[in-house]
């Protein structure tokens, strides 16, 4: 599971943009993880599936920067 989370460098607040399931619905270009519909400059091309439980910023413009958290998916226990 990936969660695109939206940070005000102004306001210093976070915000969650999207939860994305699959790694299919983000697109990978030039080594990036970036939103299909994003218009957002590239900043950083360091994430990648190995990284667990870190934040990594992936693009900014301006105001914002967003970042990708990357979280196993956690099944409900069945009894």
């Amino acid at each position: 599971m990936y969660i695109v989370i939206r940070y005000d460098e102004k306001q210093g607040v976070e915000k969650i943009m999207d939860i994305v399931e699959n790694y299919e619905d983000m697109v990978h270009y030039q080594g990036v993880l970036f939103q299909k519909d994003s218009s957002l400059r590239i900043v950083s091309s360091t994430f990648t599936e190995s990284v667990h439980g870190r934040c990594v910023p992936f693009a900014t413009n301006g105001h914002y920067s967003y970042y990708v958290q990357y979280q196993k998916a956690v099944k409900e226990p069945s009894f």
